[in-house]
Order: C-alpha cells, then structure tokens, then sequence
C-alpha cells in the first residue's frame, strides 16, 4: 500500500534520479566517468557546442544544488524583513 492510501504523507523528494541508485550503480557510474575522461572531458565536451553547455547548466549542474532548504540545525529556515524609511 502507498503512503498516500494509508493516508500517512507521501516521503519528501530531496534527492536527485541519481541518489536513489544503488552504491555499485553510483560506483559504476563514476568509474565510467573517469575511464571517459572525467573532469577535462566533460568541460571539452561543454565546450564543443553552445547545446552541451545549456545542457550542462539545465540538467547537470542543478542536480548538485539541494532540493530542500533548511535553517541551522535542519530547523526551518529563519527570515528577516527590514523597512527603512529615509
């Protein structure tokens, strides 16, 4: 039974397509990396044409960014207003 029809609230989405891999999936994934050339080929490869660097920026460099903000000590996250009149 899902969460949603136990009525329990669906688990939040923090983590990227690639977290949910397994570790030997993550693993292998990363060794193919290297083994293509890992960090020189992947700028020459964002280099190469305009397209691969709006793909770079749109899809593979977001996925490092989290998806859920939290304040200090994973508590909520504090916010300040400030109105000056001068």
């Amino acid at each position: 039974m899902s969460a949603q029809m136990s009525g329990e609230p669906a688990p939040a989405k923090s983590r990227c397509r690639l977290a949910r891999l397994s570790t030997p999936a993550r693993e292998a994934i990363a060794a193919a990396a290297v083994d293509l050339g890992g960090v020189e080929r992947l700028v020459a490869w964002v280099r190469e044409d305009a397209k691969n660097e709006s793909v770079f920026w749109a899809s593979i460099f977001p996925k490092l960014i989290p998806l859920q903000l939290a304040g200090e000590e994973g508590g909520p996250v504090a916010l300040e207003l400030v109105i000056r009149f001068v």
